[in-house]
């Protein structure tokens, strides 16, 4: 369950992504403002989904390497 809201998460991310960009390029004064709100919302969110999903599983694959080797 909790890697779905992580999916929906990062899907969300990508769309907001695709549509600051929109709003940066086409339009000038307040919905760019927004457009870099949704950027920089976007950017934050995906940089805590892999430092809290992505980086434990590496890790903990990692240490499951080293623990069946080491025996």
């Amino acid at each position: 369950m909790f890697y779905s809201i992580y999916v929906s998460m990062f899907a969300t991310s990508v769309i907001a992504f695709i549509i600051s960009e929109r709003l940066i390029s086409n339009y000038y004064g307040r919905l760019a403002r927004i457009g870099w709100i949704f950027l920089v919302s976007a950017s934050v969110i995906l940089i805590l989904l892999f430092v809290f999903v992505i980086m434990p599983m590496i890790f903990n694959i990692s240490d499951n390497l080293v623990r069946y080797t080491t025996e």
